[in-house]
């Protein structure tokens, strides 16, 4: 029987890159890439973290630990998943071995905080 994918919640940060990987880029390209190195992880998984960080950390009910303000970005206000998940592929890429205590959507909250911080 085929191994269930983690849950996006659950998902460690190299899963999480994985999926934003398959999210910008398509199967093809993150087969080729990562074939048989780490469990099945979907593209869904990298818009499920961007979109429970969007809840967490824009608005009125942004929480401080969470809040990230992109405000003016056309990158961000032209697509936020995917200028999101770019965002966690260059922070993943520059900060992997600091994130093997946290999850991935963690991971994926501090990169968003990291490249659009609240002055």
């Amino acid at each position: 029987m085929a191994q269930k994918p983690p849950e996006p919640d659950a998902a460690s940060p190299r899963q999480l890159y994985v999926a934003c990987t398959l999210m910008l880029t398509g199967n093809e390209l993150a087969d080729r890439e990562f074939a048989g190195k780490f469990k099945p992880m979907s593209a869904p998984a990298c818009l499920f973290a961007a979109m429970n960080t969007l809840k967490l950390g824009m608005g009125q009910d942004a929480q401080d630990a969470f809040r990230f303000c992109p405000n003016g970005n056309l990158d961000f206000d032209s697509n936020a998943p995917r200028a999101m998940a770019r965002a966690y592929l260059e922070y993943f890429e520059s900060s992997a071995e600091n994130l093997r205590e946290i999850s991935g959507l963690a991971a994926f909250v501090i990169a968003q905080k990291t490249r659009w911080p609240c002055r």
